[in-house]
């Protein structure tokens, strides 16, 4: 009974702490001291620049362009522009979404400098675009970014000193047809030999905590640098990496591959406010622009006041705790965690051995039950994510990319409500519902389960293959669910069952990627260290103080996990959800020590209910968010956010 209740309460806490790291905070008024962000003041700007859409080339991007030189030279910068002939593709691309440009279109990059104190000293460069797409005003995409600088840049004069190094402020048109303005600049402009880093902000909707999803090469003193002074960090390597190996960029894109350092940071909530109609300064999430412009100010004072800036090192694996703090190490450093967990999975079997409480057969109980939630997740999320839309190909149309945009939130909470009922089926397996009760009813939540993303798959007419391999998931499943429904294993067997899989699991990942194993040896060594202290001290898992000391483990793990999850979903997009799965497998290792010791007739109907309402959850997205129509046909290009 007593693990039952510290499950729930687990649980509980785990899902409020994550949503409670995951808001954003509250917006400065305008009243704030002066040497402070306000995101208030900010979104005067916001508002001014956002009025209406303002392409590259038109006459609302010339009055934009105004209002942002007049801001600048009132703000003390010294002010110049920049213009290059836009390439043909470009120009096509404008006339594609309906505007009349000839064939002689320039852009206009705005570039302010401050002056340091130390000329000789390499310059701070802070950067977001002016332009949008023609269809949206754009009052995160880039609107933000740029208010977001100059009210950094006020709050830095503000404190009435004088910075070390020159500040540059770039504000870059037409990066919405190609990062043509960064590309102008770092090419020819002669303040490009001055740069030593660069600070980009960028948006992918119109809300959310900034994430830090991309850094220069050699990343290491800048993530440093990130993690001393954001005051409230948000991060982790395992975006770098994903960013870096997709086909986007930003205009940070330019500088990063010409060598020099930097980080770039976007929000990347609210989503169905990007590059639509709906991006008013209204919808905007006035505490994504507060949460942007705290760390963008704090990295600006110090990188402009440094007696020198960050020195390159190899890339580094990190990722902020919650928000709290950042934790930062090395490659190689994976490999001593993946030796610890090994050292204190193969000490708790053998405390749990000398105690008689080690069963082989419990401990595979463990295994398969997480391989189980791999396969099963892999179906579920199939199910899930077919029935907020169509797959994704690479014939699909722009219009289905921006539909499915609007439906990310319902597919995100069938997501996660259907993973919890994954996790909920496994920890009921073999309690009192009995061995062909178990079997029985789970064969049946399968196969319906199965059946969707198979009949839709043969409906699309798509080829065999894909039915090929759901068809073999379902038989793998079925099978390991045969194999463990029914019996009830030692908690403590069947946790180290799971802490092993994860082990070999991370191993390959961590030899491969190893910039993005964190996410499976940080939670894995500290599960690893509570199962020997529990081996040793209470390997029935029963005292009450075993049971909280668990439960702390539990929602440190969940919690982050939880984040993670939602912060990478978010950011890869709609036609990965399995990453939602890979996050209940890893809660499984915090989770299976607080095993129920009853409840099978409570719990089973409970994750069907999670598992189907998941997948229902999507479809009303489905319902709710119609097809886009309107979409311009080629905002989905190479450059997108």
């Amino acid at each position: 009974m007593l693990r039952s209740i510290a499950l729930l309460i687990v649980l509980v806490m785990s899902v409020s702490l994550a949503s409670l790291r995951l808001q954003t905070p509250a917006p400065a008024p305008d009243t704030a001291p002066e040497d402070q962000f306000s995101a208030a003041r900010a979104m005067a700007d916001v508002r001014r620049i956002a009025q209406a859409p303002h392409p590259t080339g038109s006459a609302e991007n010339a009055e934009v362009r105004a209002y942002l030189i007049a801001r600048m030279e009132a703000l003390g910068l010294e002010v110049s522009e920049q213009t290059a002939p836009l390439p043909e593709t470009s120009i096509a691309r404008l006339r594609r979404w309906g505007e009349q440009v000839p064939d002689d279109t320039v852009l206009t990059n705005l570039i302010g400098v401050v002056r340091g104190s130390n000329p000789e000293s390499r310059a701070v460069l802070l950067m977001a675009h002016h332009d949008t797409v023609a269809n949206s005003p754009g009052a995160a995409d880039d609107s933000a970014g740029v208010a977001v600088i100059l009210e950094s840049v006020r709050a830095i004069l503000a404190a009435n000193s004088r910075p070390q190094r020159d500040l540059i402020v770039l504000i870059t048109d037409a990066e919405e047809l190609g990062l043509d303005g960064a590309r102008a600049f770092f090419d020819s402009h002669p303040l490009r030999e001055r740069v030593g880093v660069v600070l980009n902000l960028e948006a992918r909707g119109g809300g959310g905590l900034a994430m830090m999803f991309e850094t220069g090469r050699d990343n290491a003193g800048m993530v440093r640098l990130y993690a001393r002074h954001a005051p409230r960090p948000a991060t982790n390597s395992l975006a770098a990496f994903v960013y870096d190996a997709m086909p986007n960029g930003t205009d940070f894109t330019i500088p990063k591959d010409e060598g020099i350092a930097g980080l770039n940071q976007a929000f990347i909530g609210r989503p169905s406010q990007y590059h639509d109609p709906s991006a008013t300064p209204e919808a905007l999430d006035q505490g994504a622009v507060q949460h942007m412009g705290d760390n963008t100010l704090a990295l600006a004072r110090a990188l402009i006041d440094a007696p020198s800036l960050p020195a390159p090192g190899p890339d580094r694996v990190f990722a902020d705790y919650l928000g709290f703090f950042v934790l930062i190490h090395g490659p190689l450093l994976g490999w001593v965690l993946a030796l610890v967990s090994l050292a204190c999975i193969v000490g708790a079997g053998l405390l749990a051995r000398r105690h008689d409480r080690l069963s082989l057969l419990d401990a595979g109980h463990g295994v398969l039950s997480g391989l189980w939630i791999v396969v099963m997740g892999a179906i579920v999320a199939g199910s899930v994510r077919l029935a907020a839309g169509p797959p994704m190909t690479r014939a699909s149309s722009p219009e289905l990319y921006y539909t499915l945009l609007r439906r990310l939130p319902w597919l995100e909470t069938g997501l996660f409500a259907a993973a919890l009922g994954l996790l909920v089926l496994v920890m009921a397996t073999g309690l009192h519902a009995g061995s062909r009760s178990a079997r029985g009813f789970a064969m049946a939540l399968i196969g319906a389960i199965w059946f969707v993303p198979l009949a839709a798959l043969g409906f699309l007419g798509l080829s065999p293959v894909p039915l090929l391999i759901s068809l073999a998931l379902f038989v793998a499943a079925c099978v390991m669910w045969w194999a463990i429904a029914g019996r009830r294993p030692a908690p403590l067997a069947a946790w180290l069952g799971v802490l092993a899989l994860i082990l070999v699991l991370s191993l390959p990942v961590q030899a491969i990627v190893p910039v993005t194993a964190h996410m499976l040896l940080w939670p894995l060594t500290l599960a690893s260290l509570a199962a020997v202290l529990v081996a040793w001290k209470d390997p029935d898992i029963r005292h009450p103080a075993t049971l909280i000391a668990l439960g702390v483990m539990a929602v440190i793990i969940t919690a982050w996990l939880i984040v993670f999850g939602h912060n990478g979903f978010l950011g890869i997009g709609m036609d990965l959800p399995a990453i939602v799965m890979v996050v209940a497998l890893l809660a499984l290792m915090a989770l299976r020590p607080l095993q129920p010791e009853m409840g099978a007739r409570v719990l089973m109907p409970l994750a069907l209910v999670l598992v189907v309402g998941g997948i229902a959850m999507a479809g009303l997205g489905r319902v709710l968010e119609p097809e886009v129509r309107s979409a311009d046909g080629v905002q989905m290009t190479a450059h997108s956010h």
